[in-house]
């Protein structure tokens, strides 16, 4: 039989089980909002082997509640922009890492994200044409444009016991050639326009911390 005596009311009680109540309610311990540092015109390549970084962002949070808790952690990012004319496409990749453990005499860190070989999302646009028969070394006058609303990804729930920590790490990068091998080199700005840009604006983490049944 469940012991219900020192349990808030954000707990119940089933068939002797201990469960959540469905009046219960997390708690925000944590949020972090970070810009990207390199939005604006892209001038060169950024390779998949040497991407360049839009946004690194972390949050470290430590249990002191006295008890284990579940964290749900949510990562919202600000619209993202991006334009790029033929024959090139523009790419942001994503990834995140975590890590529970004790703090010693330096914080627990995630592992490095890294968004090659692999990521978890990827967002971008473009178009690759041939010369389609315009003559001299001028590409198709075509502009992709793509734009994205505000988005949230959650990640999977996460036990941190009493005394010890969260650490998550997030990643933003910018690829030029995931898809096409096109020097940059070989773009042809029409008007004075930009070959490309792209605009990831910036990225807020919160740790959601959730009773947990024991």
């Amino acid at each position: 039989m469940a012991n219900t005596i020192c349990t808030s009311r954000q707990f119940s009680t089933e068939n002797g089980v201990l469960h959540l109540s469905r009046a219960a309610m997390p708690r925000v311990v944590l949020e972090t909002r970070t810009p990207s540092v390199n939005d604006g015109d892209i001038k060169e390549h950024s390779p998949i082997d040497n991407q360049k970084i839009l946004i690194e962002q972390r949050g470290h949070w430590k249990n002191d509640f006295g008890v284990p808790v579940t964290v749900q952690v949510q990562i919202q990012r600000a619209r993202r922009t991006m334009s790029t004319t033929c024959p090139h496409t523009v790419f942001l990749r994503e990834s995140y890492t975590t890590r529970v453990g004790t703090d010693g005499l330096t914080q627990i860190m995630a592992p490095e994200p890294t968004t090659e070989p692999t990521w978890n999302t990827e967002w971008g646009a473009g178009l690759f044409a041939p010369f389609n028969g315009m003559g001299g070394d001028e590409w198709p006058p075509i502009t992709t444009w793509q734009s994205t609303p505000e988005a949230t990804s959650t990640l999977d729930q996460i036990r941190v016991p009493a005394g010890q920590s969260l650490d998550v790490r997030f990643r933003v990068s910018l690829v030029t050639n995931a898809y096409v091998r096109v020097p940059w080199g070989d773009a042809h700005p029409r008007d004075g326009r930009p070959t490309a840009f792209v605009w990831a604006f910036s990225n807020t983490m919160r740790f959601f911390a959730f009773p947990d049944p024991v």
